[in-house]
C-alpha cells in the first residue's frame, strides 16, 4: 500500500514540476550577427497575423507594448519606418483544446503500482476527462534587407488571451521576457 501511495505522490509531483516549466522553444540562423542589428518594426501596422476569433483586443496592445519594451530593453530601437528598420517583427497566438485521462489505472506487472495513460490514444471507454486549453504564442523576426527569417521562437503564455487585460500585464511581459530570453544569440 505504501509503495501505491509513493507512486502517485511522485507522479503527482513530477507533473505538477512539468507544467510550471514553460521553456520556449527557439531557433536562428546561425551565420548572422545579431549584433549588426539596431532597429526594428511591425510586419504590418497590426503586427498580430494569427489568432483566434475571440481574442481581447486589449491583450493584443499589450503583447505588442510588451515587445517593444522588451526588444528596446536588448538595445533595438522601435521605428515606424517599415523600409529603413534592420528588423521586422510578428507574432501570432495559437488556442488547442486538449483532453486526458484523469485516472489512475493498476499497472499489469504490480497491481500495486498506478499509473496515468501516456497519450490521448489510449483513453478507455468511461474514462473520467477532463479538457484543458493550451494557449501558445509565436514570434518571428526577419533580416529586412535580406528578407529571410533570423530568430523564430514559441512558447505556452502564461496569460489568457481572452480574458480582460487588468491583472495580466505582469503574466504579458513574463511571456515576452521568458520567449525572448535567448535573443539575441550570442
Amino acid at each position: 500500500m505504501k509503495l501505491k501511495i509513493y507512486s502517485v505522490a511522485m507522479i503527482c509531483i513530477l507533473l505538477s514540476g512539468c507544467g510550471s516549466m514553460i521553456r520556449p522553444e527557439t531557433r536562428y540562423d546561425e551565420g548572422i550577427d545579431f549584433s549588426d542589428y539596431s532597429s526594428f518594426t511591425w510586419l504590418n501596422t497590426e503586427p498580430l497575423l494569427l489568432a483566434p476569433d475571440a481574442v481581447n483586443p486589449a491583450v493584443v496592445t499589450a503583447l505588442e507594448q510588451a515587445l517593444i519594451n522588451a526588444l528596446q530593453s536588448r538595445g533595438h530601437t522601435f521605428t515606424t519606418d517599415l523600409f529603413n528598420a534592420d528588423l521586422i517583427v510578428s507574432f501570432a497566438l495559437e488556442s488547442t483544446d486538449q483532453t486526458y485521462d484523469t485516472t489512475l489505472r493498476h499497472q499489469a506487472e504490480d497491481p500495486d503500482v498506478c499509473t496515468p495513460p501516456i497519450s490521448v490514444d489510449q483513453l478507455s471507454a468511461g474514462a473520467d476527462t477532463a479538457i484543458y486549453q493550451e494557449q501558445f504564442m509565436m514570434l518571428n523576426i526577419f533580416d529586412n534587407a535580406r528578407c529571410i527569417n533570423v530568430w523564430h521562437g514559441r512558447i505556452e503564455t502564461t496569460f489568457d488571451m481572452f480574458d480582460e487585460v487588468a491583472g495580466q500585464r505582469q503574466k504579458i511581459t513574463k511571456t515576452v521576457d521568458l520567449l525572448l530570453s535567448d535573443y539575441p544569440p550570442e
